[in-house]
């Protein structure tokens, strides 16, 4: 009897494991799988955000500026400039545009070098409560 009954528990098992349609290519694809990433936007500039402005006929030009709080910089020749809500490119697309008028040909290409947006706030029961960079290399709480 119990020979039957484990006999009995692994046909279920069997039957449980085996796939649910016969033809699987009549299964629709599902197409690419999420990412981790928290969103698929591009990021877009914002006060206290560290911007490397590089120009590659004029490296005289580069400067490392910070988004001041108004969420504008200042640069040489084309003076000051809103770049808070912009993209990376569409500041470069800009600035290549500002420039236009004051070189020939400008190349130029933004890179980021800190984020100040990603900040969260710690409370509980940790070790320090307060503000903390998303990113910083800090990790005990």
């Amino acid at each position: 009897m119990r020979k039957y009954l484990v006999a009995s528990f692994v046909l279920i098992f069997l039957i449980a494991c085996a796939p649910a349609a016969k033809n699987q290519a009549l299964i629709p694809n599902p197409g690419p799988q999420p990412t981790l990433y928290a969103s698929e936007q591009e990021y877009r500039l914002q006060p206290g955000d560290t911007l490397d402005i590089k120009f590659f006929y004029n490296p005289e030009l580069n400067e490392q500026v910070t988004v001041r709080p108004d969420g504008r910089i200042s640069l040489q020749l084309i003076r000051e400039i809103r770049v808070a809500g912009l993209t990376p490119d569409e500041l470069t697309n800009l600035l290549i545009k500002k420039y236009s008028a004051e070189l020939i040909k400008p190349e130029i290409t933004v890179i980021m070098r800190t984020f100040a947006g990603n900040k969260v706030y710690i409370d509980g029961e940790v070790n320090r409560v307060g503000m903390v960079n998303l990113f910083s290399a800090r990790t005990s709480f």
